[in-house]
């Protein structure tokens, strides 16, 4: 049996980041991410003590070969592929088919309503109001893209980590960012695109409020970076 110094014990640790890499991207298909448990019973055989340095090593692999980084998702206990570079690229190994282009419309759009909001959440029935005006009908159990709507956005978003839902106790909702959107989408790219959707040549400044909350935002994640280095 090898020890924790010897070859034998660096190259397993290898191979296991390895498999956790392609583990992980396999998953991703679903987006709903991995549970902490399956990855220590599947990659780790059951040894918990190495999930830390396996996990290290797979995310240097996927950030280094992909531009993907590997996030805990807070509270969750769950695992999920992130990747802020070039998405297109994502896409392009996680969908074989144009489905996924059409469900990532609709999170731009339900995410760009958010932002454009207040940035923080917006109540259940705005975001249903807005979503019938382009035919996206909450009760439309057999839409020819999205099946069962109201599933689909409660749910399966949710469950992948685009949208975070809370229901009050008068029994209303509010939809804001989920974990994934805020790793996967920039709040200043997004005001571009609803830019590009209004057309008549406006751009992102022209949308005087959202655009210098996005901007005040984005100075402190850079003064905060600047601060740790």
């Amino acid at each position: 049996m090898s020890n924790e110094g010897s070859p034998d014990a660096v190259v397993d640790l290898t191979v296991m980041a390895s498999n956790l890499a392609h583990f992980l991207l396999i998953q991703e298909r679903s987006r709903l991410g991995v549970k902490k448990a399956d990855i220590v019973e599947k990659i780790l055989k059951g040894n918990s003590g190495l999930l830390r340095d396996v996990m290290l090593e797979a995310n240097r692999i996927l950030e280094h070969n992909l531009g993907y980084k590997i996030q805990e998702v807070p509270g969750k206990r769950v695992y999920i592929v992130t990747n802020t570079m070039d998405f297109s690229c994502l896409e392009a190994y996680l969908t074989p088919d144009k489905h996924w282009e059409h469900v990532r419309g609709l999170i731009c759009i339900i995410l760009s309503l958010i932002l454009m909001s207040s940035g923080e959440s917006i109540e259940e029935s705005q975001l249903w109001g807005f979503l019938q005006q382009i035919n996206v009908n909450r009760d439309d159990k057999r839409h020819p893209v999205f099946g069962d709507v109201e599933k689909m956005i409660k749910s399966t978003l949710v469950k992948q980590h685009y949208l975070d839902y809370v229901k009050e106790k008068n029994g209303s909702g509010k939809f804001s960012w989920g974990f994934r959107a805020q790793h996967e989408f920039k709040p200043m790219e997004l005001l571009r695109f609803v830019a590009d959707v209004y057309g008549d040549g406006k751009s992102a400044s022209d949308f005087t409020t959202t655009y210098k909350r996005i901007f005040e935002l984005e100075k402190e994640v850079v003064q905060s970076a600047e601060q740790e280095s």
